[in-house]
């Protein structure tokens, strides 16, 4: 396809056998194809490229003509390929399929091309059958492109909608928060940047749609809430997402957690008729959802959303690969809410855990402190010593870190993986290695006293 009349007419005048109808146009634009701007030289290039390409295709996939429609050379089959290449331009031109609005979606984009068994069919059949056959395709493209531009209006209307829902419009676009008892802002599980206050459009370019990718610590009795009103705004699939992470949540907490998180969930009555599709989709693919007591979850209906953060208060998130530093002053912080990551590995393959770098090394570069992944229930190196740390015991180290003041990251570690036999000292791993030592000689020894026996018999 050629986005510019003067293409078009370029690429009749080279052509041998035109067809009535493009002389007509030739006539009528001849002045409007002088006035074009671009290199004639290029465009014939062009043309004698795209030429080519599909008789190199029709050799290559052996789509050549019938014995009842042969070509005497190569240059007379080249000069009907582009009669027909032009024939359909101009059948797509008339029809004003303009391909600027697709050509960003690439699936699409090659729907509208001309095929090679397409030609083939044409060079296959008499010249009184070529006017049936190019308006039967180019009636097909038609039919592609109407059912384009309905769907790429759903789409528009569909993400209009949102954007109206999220606008910025004063406390309106505050989404859920976390509360504690006393009504003040606790910690829990939020999704990624869920309550940064970013208009919906442009979400989806910073962060996934996983809802339990990262949780907060709550320092008394640990709280979760999560937001439903996220998960309601989304497609089917995408609901379906979030709601199979959270019931692998619940499952986590109620199952690998000594002492489990309080799992709530915040849903705003302001989305009205929301509720009862979001209801069909969670019993649908949700067996914890009818049985409140057994997964231990409240749900908590509120009439508008909540304030998130108070104006002195900052979120930090400790996210994969992260570059930025972070200064002993923001963990100090009280005014700084950390998000810390809920990653539940399955495989053993995922990146370890980097150890964060010994404070007590780097008091004279201001205690600086690189952030890399920190670990919940995944596998985990501590030194030379593996281990598993749980969710709820990362968080307590972390609350050790933030509140005691002469607490070091190596010193609470260490700490709290001896306590929980998570990892062992030195002292025990050498009696280890030598009771390991001692039965890889026993049993060497046995081996060799088997085979004296067999010799001797």
């Amino acid at each position: 396809m050629f986005k510019k009349l003067s293409n078009l007419v370029i690429f009749m005048k080279k052509s041998h056998h035109h067809h009535r109808k493009a002389d007509k146009i030739l006539s009528n634009h001849l002045l409007i194809s002088s006035l074009s701007s671009k290199s004639h030289n290029e465009e014939y290039k062009n043309h004698d490229q795209r030429i080519k390409l599909y008789v190199d295709e029709l050799f290559k996939r052996k789509l050549l003509p019938s014995r009842n429609v042969q070509y005497k050379s190569m240059n007379e089959l080249q000069q009907r390929v582009a009669t027909i290449l032009e024939r359909f331009d101009y059948g797509m031109y008339k029809n004003n399929l303009n391909n600027d609005e697709f050509d960003q979606y690439e699936s699409t984009r090659e729907k509208f091309h001309l095929k090679s068994e397409e030609i083939f069919e044409i060079l296959s059949t008499q010249n009184d059958d070529d006017d049936r056959l190019l308006k039967y395709f180019i009636n097909n493209r038609c039919q592609l492109y109407e059912k384009f531009l309905r769907r790429l209006n759903r789409s528009q209307i569909r993400q209009r909608r949102k954007q109206d829902q999220h606008a910025d419009d004063g406390d309106d676009n505050l989404r859920s928060g976390i509360w504690s008892d006393q009504n003040e802002l606790a910690y829990g599980l939020w999704h990624n940047c869920l309550f940064t206050k970013m208009k919906r459009s442009s979400l989806s370019h910073l962060y996934d749609r996983r809802l339990t990718s990262q949780a907060m610590y709550c320092p008394s009795t640990p709280r979760v809430l999560i937001d439903l009103d996220y998960a309601m705004d989304q497609d089917f699939f995408h609901t379906r997402k979030i709601l199979n992470d959270v019931r692998n949540l619940l499952a986590v907490n109620k199952y690998h957690h000594i002492n489990p998180f309080r799992i709530e969930f915040v849903r705003s009555s302001h989305h009205g008729l929301k509720n009862s599709r979001f209801d069909k989709i969670v019993h649908t693919f949700m067996s914890w959802w009818n049985d409140p007591k057994q997964y231990q979850y409240t749900i908590h209906h509120v009439a508008k959303p909540v304030n998130v953060l108070e104006s002195d208060e900052k979120l930090i998130y400790f996210t994969p690969n992260a570059k930025i530093p972070l200064t002993m002053s923001e963990l100090l912080d009280e005014r700084n809410i950390f998000a810390i990551p809920c990653h539940n590995s399955r495989s053993l393959r995922d990146p370890v855990f980097n150890r964060i770098n010994r404070l007590q090394y780097q008091k004279s570069s201001s205690q600086r402190i690189m952030v890399r992944r920190l670990p919940t229930t995944e596998h985990i190196v501590w030194n030379k010593f593996h281990g598993v740390i749980s969710w709820s015991l990362f968080l307590t180290i972390l609350h050790d870190i933030r509140h005691n003041q002469h607490d070091d990251w190596n010193s609470v570690f260490k700490r709290y993986l001896l306590e929980n036999e998570l990892i062992k000292s030195d002292d025990e791993l050498s009696r280890e290695m030598q009771n390991r030592q001692q039965i890889q000689i026993k049993r060497e020894k046995q081996i060799v006293d088997f085979k004296r026996s067999i010799n001797v018999k």
